[in-house]
């Protein structure tokens, strides 16, 4: 019980840090656009934070996959020295890695832009060449502090580096204040720089205040090497390898091909993107950022019954809980498209339409968040598992998924233009939420039971539902509407989806909605989630 409450307190925590950085996000992406507009300037500006912001989440994701798990067991073993001592060193190392990667994009700019967009025009291409030269030196940074906060959070620590990765977010809008004095788009590009220092600068404190504690109350243990967790974590390294390069060149691809379409497809994949994944996104990060260690602590190499028993219900509430939150988000946004970017976006020097060109993508993105986030709770669980080899498994998915996305938008570009880019990237997740669920009942079993699937469909026959009606209902009263009416429109539109999402949730029993009810001490009878 006293875990169940820390975890769920954990999430709530992480949560509220990642609803701040979803406003701040929000904020700098639309103050761009507002004070820019859909230019050759912009373009170059998202292409350049499109690429960070992946290294950045790459690194992240790829030092949580393969450290956590084993900083976990290392901890049951061992002291916090030791555990610290061992990550400082892996720490130059990957200072060294990022080291190498900025001094080639400080040295050839060029040519690197040439490989990620080639279609943009000679005069795009070298603004975002002097951009990629500016935020050369936080590579090395985002790096090295991604290993930090593995290893905070594997001692649930989860809160700080949250909290840090805010502070680019923060520097941009500041950026942004200085245009009307004169300041153009560099610095922003400098304000992001200065961002991920600062990042750097709170999460390398945080890490010295850990080692001074544990030099002044634990000594060094002596410890042998485990074979067993070294292979675990070699086979962790490869898989982890073979995912992120993956989504590294997934998102490379994406701009690669919308550089063939017209100026301004890059801005409008990129808002497209943010507005329809950052919310859905940060909710799934959440949960997994404290359930992936929950995992790890589950996970043995031959789980006795009661334990793989454990790990399937933590699963399966894991999964429910992140469908919970992304699905009415997700279609909710995907029904009203149009009017959200036209409200967000058809104001300063953004046109019509090319607001209408974002629309399209938040559909697409929307749809591939969806099926991404059982997906990702299911990597979680494959990651952190020790019952058997795992880095076939994600070289194969790895492969067969980016091949798929390739050939659609090779195939499908030229007659179906930014909707091969859209399908491409909902096929990449559907494959790897078919062989990731094929993979996990190999390790723990089914994971859902009929209990457990009659609660998933709820959820997205509420969802497609209170979409459906919020849709229709503001096509009805507020289609053509000026901007301050479709503002109305649209508020009333996403309360009524949440009002009518609950209520189908609550009348169906979910216990989800019912803790939630049971909160806000609406049904004070109902039992708490399960």
């Amino acid at each position: 019980m006293v875990k169940t409450v820390s975890t769920a307190l954990s999430v709530t925590r992480v949560l509220a840090l990642r609803l701040v950085g979803i406003v701040l996000s929000f904020a700098a992406t639309f103050g761009v656009a507002f004070l820019f507009g859909a230019t050759t300037a912009t373009d170059a500006f998202f292409l350049v934070r499109r690429t960070i912001g992946s290294w950045t989440l790459l690194a992240d994701s790829f030092s949580e996959a393969i450290f956590v798990p084993d900083l976990v067991a290392k901890g049951r073993e061992t002291s916090l020295r030791h555990v610290l001592d061992g990550t400082l060193r892996l720490e130059r190392r990957f200072l060294a890695v990022g080291l190498v990667f900025a001094v080639l994009l400080l040295v050839f700019p060029q040519f690197i832009v040439g490989l990620i967009a080639p279609g943009l025009d000679p005069a795009t291409g070298k603004k975002a060449a002097q951009f990629f030269a500016i935020v050369a030196i936080s590579l090395p940074l985002i790096l090295s502090t991604s290993l930090i906060g593995a290893t905070l959070q594997s001692l649930r620590l989860f809160s700080l580096p949250v909290a840090a990765r805010l502070l680019p977010r923060v520097l941009i809008l500041l950026a942004l204040l200085t245009v009307p004095f004169g300041g153009g788009i560099s610095w922003v590009v400098v304000g992001l720089l200065v961002g991920h220092v600062l990042t750097a600068v709170v999460i390398y404190r945080a890490r010295s205040k850990l080692m001074r504690e544990a030099e002044l109350t634990e000594a060094v243990a002596d410890t042998a090497p485990n074979p067993a967790r070294f292979a675990d974590t070699r086979n962790r390294v490869i898989a982890t390898i073979a995912l992120s390069l993956y989504f590294l060149l997934s998102t490379l691809s994406e701009s690669y091909f919308a550089s063939f379409l017209a100026v301004g497809t890059i801005t409008a994949l990129s808002l497209g993107q943010r507005i329809s994944t950052i919310a859905t996104v940060e909710v799934v990060k959440s949960i997994l950022s404290v359930n992936y260690t929950d995992f790890s602590e589950l996970a043995v190499a031959s789980p006795t019954p009661a334990q793989a028993e454990a790990l399937r219900a933590s699963i399966a509430q894991a999964i429910r809980l992140a469908l919970f939150c992304v699905a009415p988000l997700a279609l909710g946004l995907a029904a009203l498209s149009e009017p959200v970017s036209l409200v967000l976006l058809a104001n300063g020097n953004f046109a019509p339409d090319s607001a209408l060109l974002v629309a399209s993508f938040i559909v697409y993105f929307s749809i591939s968040t969806v099926v991404n986030t059982p997906a990702s709770i299911l990597d979680a669980v494959i990651l952190s598992s020790r019952a058997q080899p795992i880095a076939r498994h994600y070289v194969i998915t790895s492969a067969v998924a980016l091949s798929i996305r390739i050939a659609i938008c090779m195939l499908l570009l030229p007659v179906m233009g930014v909707a091969a880019i859209g399908l491409a990237a909902i096929a990449g997740p559907l494959v790897f939420l078919v062989f990731n669920a094929v993979r996990v009942r190999g390790i723990v079993g089914p994971v859902l039971d009929p209990d457990q699937t009659r609660h998933l469909a709820v959820i997205f026959v509420a969802a497609i539902l209170a979409s459906a009606l919020s849709y229709a209902g503001y096509s009805t009263l507020f289609a053509g509407a000026d901007t301050l009416w479709a503002i109305v429109g649209l508020g009333l539109g996403f309360g009524a989806l949440g009002l009518v999402y609950m209520a189908l949730c609550a009348a169906f029993r979910l216990p989800e909605a019912l803790a939630i009810l049971r909160k806000l001490g609406l049904s004070p009878s109902v039992a708490r989630p399960e």
